[in-house]
């Protein structure tokens, strides 16, 4: 794990970083900081509804499945 520590590499300019496995559990899964709550993250992408989704959401709703 500490040789693993010592390569420094990234992913789409993105640098990534080594945690030990105690630090799992503590790490945000969509930015990956220490002790930031997913529901709360910055970097959490919006799902506003456009305009365009609309008539979507209207056809569905009409022609939903039973028991849902």
């Amino acid at each position: 794990m500490t040789c693993a520590m010592d390569i420094s590499c990234a992913l789409q300019d993105k640098a990534l970083t080594w945690h030990p496995s105690s630090d799992v559990a503590q790490l945000c899964h969509i930015c990956g900081q220490k002790n930031c709550s997913p529901e709360q993250c910055p970097s959490r992408p919006k799902h506003a509804g456009s305009k365009q989704d609309q008539p979507l959401t209207q056809l569905y709703c009409r022609f939903k499945p039973a028991q849902h």
